[in-house]
């Protein structure tokens, strides 16, 4: 029997050992990753809301660049009802295209949400989204338009698109100063209409 008791001294005094080992290994792994983290900023880590909404802009912008590929016109020109919430659905669903564009389109928005006939977006409560025509220093563009956006997102993503917060100039602007609202109606300069059709 003293060997068993001598057996179980050894497996405990071991196992102790390898659990101090492994709380050790972990302690240097932590040290490591925290100065990884440090050296590389916390702003390549943390995506914020703003960097998001940037990011969710762009990629209509290149959906609608990609639908004038694939159909041969802008969305706004390929509607049967121009207005500025077709002109946006135009990018996901083909039953806003005159009959003979159907054919040629598909959903370049897949993860898009449609509530009640109208895109909505993931910032703050969700507003609308929407496109529309507007003339900018004698060029014809698509603004995209989003309502009830959070003013903290909206700095974020005029700050890191036009370099400054200004919400009456930039690609990026508001309806609205942010400073007396806590949500605004956010637009943003996307695709210059008489840009040739890359094939």
């Amino acid at each position: 029997m003293n060997w068993l008791r001598w057996s179980a001294h050894i497996l405990k005094k071991q196992s102790g050992e390898v659990g101090r080992g492994t709380v050790g290994v972990m302690l240097v792994m932590a040290a490591l990753v925290l100065l990884i983290l440090y050296s590389l900023g916390w702003q390549f880590i943390i995506t914020t809301d703003g960097a998001k909404m940037l990011a969710y802009m762009k990629q209509i912008e290149t959906a609608n660049m990609e639908f004038r590929t694939k159909v041969g016109a802008w969305p706004n020109a390929a509607v049967v009802d121009q207005n500025p919430v077709d002109n946006i659905l135009a990018l996901i669903d083909p039953n806003v295209l005159t009959e003979k564009l159907r054919k040629k389109s598909e959903n370049l928005m897949a993860e898009a949400e449609i509530v009640d006939g109208v895109l909505r977006h993931p910032f703050g409560t969700g507003g609308t989204v929407m496109q529309t025509v507007v003339k900018d220093q004698g060029n014809d563009y698509l603004l995209i338009v989003m309502t009830d956006i959070p003013v903290n997102t909206f700095e974020d993503a005029d700050r890191r698109e036009d370099g400054v917060v200004d919400w009456t100039s930039g690609r990026l602007q508001t309806d609205e100063d942010p400073a007396t609202s806590q949500t605004v109606t956010v637009t943003y300069l996307a695709n210059r209409l008489d840009t040739p059709v890359s094939r």
